[in-house]
């Protein structure tokens, strides 16, 4: 009996707020659905517990504690530091001859010649031509230098290696690969985390990196082998 009480209950709150429903912003609703919702599972579950169905009665006041938490905005959310949360965080390779920023969360890439008659200038300076003129003059002077603009040109004009003789691109990763020593410092300049970083945030900082620069991403082959290596590096000091 008491269920036909509730459901003639039911529809009558429906019928109630029917037409304050249809103008209601689209986020709040949602947001007053939840907390209603919440509401009216937790009392249906304190009903269940009066009348001994205890079986029912859990998993619905798990329902209702779990709407009306996100409904007033707290949510279930598990957070560690800056594990989950990236905004502004950045990530920085440097070779003998070039300086990379990569934004975790765009995948941007913002690079600066940091050697030779262009030191200090910006990719962005440059046209298509100009980059690819740098491209490849650093591939016979530095392999990882041209494997680093290479994944800037890859980023940023598509199909410029179009027409160039077979293998001139790859021929960047012939000399040097992304395995040399690296220090615990620019390990976790790579990450863009702070020193002595927990292991939760190195993991996070790398899947965020990885999500834009692996290969099977569109990404560098040499900056995701990089990215593997600081996480290699800072792991093994915990």
């Amino acid at each position: 009996m008491q269920w036909f009480f509730l459901a003639i209950i039911a529809l009558s709150l429906l019928v109630l707020i029917s037409g304050p429903l249809a103008t209601a912003d689209p986020k709040a609703l949602a947001r007053g659905l939840r907390i209603a919702g919440g509401l009216v599972a937790l009392g249906l579950a304190a009903l269940l517990f009066y009348v001994g169905r205890t079986g029912f009665a859990l998993p619905l006041a798990a329902l209702g504690a779990m709407l009306l938490s996100r409904g007033m905005g707290s949510g279930f959310r598990f957070q560690s530091g800056n594990a989950t949360k990236s905004a502004g965080q950045k990530s920085t390779v440097r070779t003998q001859w070039l300086e990379m920023v990569l934004d975790h969360d765009t995948g941007e890439m913002v690079g600066k010649f940091i050697r030779g008659p262009l030191a200090g200038q910006m990719f962005s300076e440059f046209g298509q031509a100009e980059i690819v003129a740098a491209f490849d003059e650093l591939v016979g002077l530095d392999g990882q230098s041209a494997q680093l603009l290479e994944a800037y040109l890859d980023r940023h004009f598509d199909g410029w290696s179009e027409g160039r003789a077979p293998g001139a691109q790859a021929q960047s990763g012939a000399s040097s690969g992304a395995s040399g020593p690296m220090s615990m410092s620019e390990a976790y300049e790579i990450l863009g985390l702070a020193a002595g970083a927990s292991a939760a945030d190195i993991s996070a900082a790398h899947r965020r990196l990885m999500k834009n620069l692996h290969p099977d991403q569109g990404g560098s082959t040499f900056l995701a082998a990089k990215v593997n290596q600081a996480k290699d590096v800072a792991m093994g000091q915990k």
